[in-house]
C-alpha cells in the first residue's frame, strides 16, 4: 500500500466539516441517554441498600405498624417494575 492511499483511521478531522448546529441534536440525545442511565443507576443503588438493610434495623424502624410496613412493600414493589422493563 502506499503512503498516498492509507487514510486516517480516525474520524476527528469530519469533525471540521459539520456546522456547529449539526452536532447539537446528536448530543443531546447522548445526554439524554446519559442522565436515564444515571437514574436507573440510583434506583439500581436503592436495591442494592435494601438487600444490604439488616432485617433488625428495618423491624425497629417499622415498629409493629402493619401500614408502614404494607407502604414500605408497595414501594419496593413500585420500583421493581423499572428493572422488570
Amino acid at each position: 500500500m502506499q503512503a498516498a492511499q492509507v487514510s486516517e483511521t480516525t474520524y476527528t478531522s469530519l469533525l471540521t466539516q459539520f456546522s456547529n448546529h449539526a452536532l447539537e441534536q446528536p448530543f443531546s440525545l447522548i445526554e439524554l441517554k446519559v442522565q436515564k442511565l444515571k437514574d436507573y443507576v440510583a434506583k439500581w443503588l436503592q436495591f442494592q441498600s435494601l438487600w444490604d438493610l439488616e432485617a433488625e434495623y428495618a423491624s425497629n424502624r417499622l415498629g409493629d405498624s402493619l401500614a408502614h410496613w404494607q407502604q414500605l412493600l408497595t414501594k419496593i414493589k413500585q420500583t421493581q417494575a423499572t428493572f422488570d422493563v
